[in-house]
């Protein structure tokens, strides 16, 4: 048995006489018969709701469904979805939609395709096509959406999620998200990307295989080894980077919360750290935990420590719990180690011709490189003077000599020290053998060298020395005790060439078996090769002094207090 019933008008009436020849269709067909508009309980839909078609066209024999042609309307639980042509399923409670789909849902919601398959048990709409659209408003007066493409998307109303398997577009304001998998909840404005993802900025380049990323907040949370490359005139740059496996990203403020190994790197500086990392793109200020490394390409230095802080921005940097600072940048390719509980380095007249650092090391510094090495309470080392101050209690070694004094400055020449300046309570010690000490002391002291070696040296103000001369051959000629105002010494291949003393001299030769033993070793005698740094590993370990082995404290004038009353009587 055939019917056809031709629709010629809209609106409730017609819909209701179309509900009522179909019933009749129903019964001559001996089939169930089921009003359009029944519930199965208060308050919600299960049934499709036919709201309009040009045509209907139903036969039995031929097919179970409801053949619609033209301007064909369905309602479903507040959704309103429309198409060229459908096929209506009444006892599956589902249709095939075909040409021009369309699916909306509120004021916020719109899904177009080419085809539809709707579950209405389900509440589950399959639409595929050359370009299924998933439109979403982020408010009813619809000035803000995000826009998800793909070929082929499943959406499911019960749990407002847009899901997709083979290769999808996302698009909100300036962020454009692509991947091969890929699922958009509507109600948490949340999409989860995976395989291949790519996340587009005009800023920046996101690269990772699992993405979950927020269209309110603009956090993006990636896991896996991922890359953002920084984006400049639509060009990628791949030298500069945040990489981590697992952190989150801000696309509008460029704020990264990174966690396990990750790193940090543009042109000039590299940060790597292996517990967590937290770095603002914006402001250049960034923070990382355990084993920090961060690395300037450009003055070819390392601070490394437990917890670092940086600014990209200034240049500075700060680093504490068992803090090292490096320094590669000498010719000879001899590093600088530099220990202290605290390291903080400063940048003067960053990114300009004249820039330099500073560096401020402190407490129980102590520092290595092959050629000197040093321990202080703490230190100042100033790249623009290649000059290292060191105060409290401050030792400096260059190979068998021992410098010490209440502050001492250190400047380099490219790789080896130049001079050194010892203030006050100056102290100089040369080990000959394990018995015998060239010694010299006095308010100040110079020492000049030459690649390394002491070639000159002077000491002014209550001077007192013990030296031993020596043959072509090494062999000691005598030792050489005395005081005087001023003294220099003159070296050549580490050998005493020529001395000079000023006046008041009290000098005495002895011959080595007639040395008495109270003039061995001179007033204020400290050897301190115990506390001396070994090698790079040993500056983390501070070794207290003996506590004989200490200078005298040496009382500061103060200056002198004027009495005004007095001062007025006189006068």
């Amino acid at each position: 048995m055939r019917r056809q019933i031709r629709l010629l008008t809209s609106g409730h009436r017609i819909l209701l006489l179309v509900g009522l020849l179909i019933g009749c269709v129903c019964m001559a067909a001996s089939l169930p018969y089921r009003s359009f508009i029944q519930q199965s309980g208060p308050g919600k839909d299960t049934l499709i709701h036919l709201e309009q078609a040009g045509s209907l066209t139903y036969d039995q024999s031929v097919t179970s469904a409801q053949i619609l042609v033209h301007n064909v309307r369905f309602r479903h639980n507040g959704a309103i979805m429309t198409c060229d042509s459908a096929n209506f399923y009444q006892e599956s409670n589902s249709f095939k939609a075909y040409g021009h789909v369309k699916m909306v849902q509120g004021d916020t919601l719109e899904l177009i395709g080419d085809t539809l398959d709707y579950n209405g048990s389900l509440e589950l709409a399959k639409v595929w096509g050359e370009k299924v659209v998933l439109t979403h408003w982020k408010d009813k007066r619809r000035k803000q959406k995000t826009t998800l493409n793909t070929q082929h998307l499943d959406y499911d109303r019960v749990y407002d999620m847009g899901y997709f398997y083979e290769g999808g577009t996302l698009y909100d304001d300036d962020n454009v998200l692509t991947s091969d998998w890929g699922e958009y909840h509507t109600a948490e404005h949340l999409a989860q990307f995976y395989f291949n993802v790519k996340l587009t900025n005009p800023k920046f380049l996101l690269r990772t295989d699992t993405l979950d990323y927020n269209t309110d907040s603009k956090d993006s949370h990636f896991l896996g080894p991922s890359n953002v490359f920084r984006v400049a005139d639509d060009n990628v740059n791949e030298s500069e980077l945040i990489y981590s496996t697992n952190g989150f990203y801000n696309t509008e403020t460029e704020y990264a919360k990174l966690y396990g190994h990750s790193v940090v790197r543009n042109t000039e500086r590299l940060a790597e750290a292996v517990d967590s990392m937290i770095y603002n793109r914006q402001t250049g200020e960034g923070f990382a935990y355990k084993d920090v490394v961060l690395t300037d390409f450009k003055n070819k230095n390392q601070l490394l420590g437990d917890y670092c802080y940086y600014n990209d921005s200034l240049g500075n940097a700060l680093a504490t719990g068992r803090a090292i600072a490096k320094d590669f940048s000498q010719e000879k390719e001899d590093t600088l180690f530099l220990h202290g509980d605290t390291l903080r380095m400063y940048t003067y007249n960053f990114r300009t011709d004249s820039a330099y650092r500073v560096m401020h090391a402190y407490p129980h510094v102590r520092v290595f490189r092959s050629d000197m090495q040093a321990v202080a309470d703490s230190i100042v080392y100033e790249q623009n003077l290649s000059r290292m101050g060191m105060f409290q209690n401050p030792v400096v070694w260059q190979e068998q000599m021992q410098l010490l004094g209440d502050t001492i400055y250190v400047f380099n020449n490219d790789s080896t020290i130049e001079w050194a300046h010892v203030i006050d309570q100056a102290l100089s010690i040369e080990m000959v053998d394990s018995i015998h000490y060239n010694q010299i002391s006095g308010k100040e002291l110079m020492a000049y060298f030459d690649d390394g070696k002491l070639i000159r040296s002077e000491v002014h103000n209550n001077v007192f020395y013990g030296y031993y001369p020596m043959e072509k051959d090494s062999t000691l000629q005598g030792y050489v005790n005395g005081e005087t105002t001023e003294i220099k010494f003159y070296l050549k291949d580490q050998k005493l060439e020529k001395i000079w003393a000023g006046s008041g001299n009290t000098g005495t030769m002895y011959p080595i078996p007639m040395i008495p033993s109270d003039k061995l070793k001179i007033k204020g005698f400290i050897w301190l090769d115990y506390i001396r740094p070994r090698d790079k590993y040993d500056i983390l370990e501070w070794k207290e002094r003996n506590s004989q082995d200490v200078l005298q404290v040496q009382p500061k004038r103060s200056a002198p207090v004027m009495d005004l009353k007095k001062m007025k009587k006189k006068e």
